[in-house]
């Protein structure tokens, strides 16, 4: 099991320096989630991190290579742009889902289509088939920080962000529909939280910390069985053996509307 991370202080002020450049000082009050989530790419505990902040893609891309540039990460990331949304990701995770036999065992898919009264647990493998042949078909770089923009047209982006983002529970619908059926459905709705210590400029000070979530996905009560749980152990497990720090926290709400 590796350490939890530690980072230098001169580190952390260049973050915030290469933010203030490429993405705004308004972006600076984001500091912690772009840290905590981009070096969580960096470090493969999660194969990509979506940004939902309305920025110019190749305002992201320049600030990657700067990143990559001055030690602020260690791994050659790529950026996706998928219609609005954009994905800084790790092109060797891609590349590990790619060339994954065994598709099936990585992901608790649910049906939550508005026709149905409840949701359902996946288990057609040609489904898990045509899923897997989405993601062979993703560009990736190993050797350049590299922007590719996407054609989503025939893409669940629902289904696709919750497996380009790591989730061991992910959701799946019908398209001719954007509503489901998960109004009013109990949720088990599950949260990892990683810290980062970052040091001190003076060694005889303590290293202050900084916790923010990492991950946060659900799935439906009635599916949340033994094997399910299982599941979710096994995936914890791996992303724990990287940083020991995780931490992870599992609530039940019922809403009145579920966002896709």
């Amino acid at each position: 099991m590796m350490a939890s991370c530690v980072l230098d202080r001169h580190v952390y002020k260049a973050w915030g320096s290469l933010i203030d450049q490429h993405l705004g000082r308004k972006m600076r009050h984001h500091l912690t989630e772009l840290l905590h989530n981009v070096t969580a790419v960096d470090n493969a505990i999660k194969p990509s991190y979506l940004l939902d902040f309305g920025i110019k893609a190749s305002s992201i891309h320049h600030f990657v290579e700067d990143l990559k540039r001055t030690g602020c990460v260690k791994t050659i990331l790529n950026i996706y742009q998928m219609e609005t949304d954009l994905l800084v990701i790790n092109p060797r995770c891609i590349q590990v889902l790619q060339q994954c036999s065994n598709f099936e065992s990585l992901f608790f898919l649910t049906d939550v289509s508005s026709g149905l009264e409840k949701p359902q647990a996946i288990k057609q493998k040609l489904l898990f088939k045509e899923l897997s042949q989405s993601i062979k078909l993703l560009p990736i770089s190993l050797h350049n920080i590299a922007m590719f923009d996407l054609d989503v047209t025939n893409m669940n982006l629902t289904t696709m962000f919750g497996i380009l983002l790591g989730y061991p529970f992910t959701y799946w619908f019908e398209r001719e529909s954007e509503d489901n059926c998960l109004s009013m459905i109990s949720l088990r709705c599950l949260e990892v939280t990683r810290t980062i210590h970052i040091q001190k400029e003076n060694e005889s000070q303590l290293n202050p910390t900084e916790s923010f979530n990492i991950f946060s996905f659900s799935v439906p009560e009635e599916l949340f069985d033994h094997t399910a749980e299982y599941h979710l152990n096994q995936w914890f497990s791996q992303k724990k053996n990287i940083d020991s720090s995780l931490q992870l926290s599992s609530k039940t709400e019922i809403l009145p509307k579920v966002a896709m």
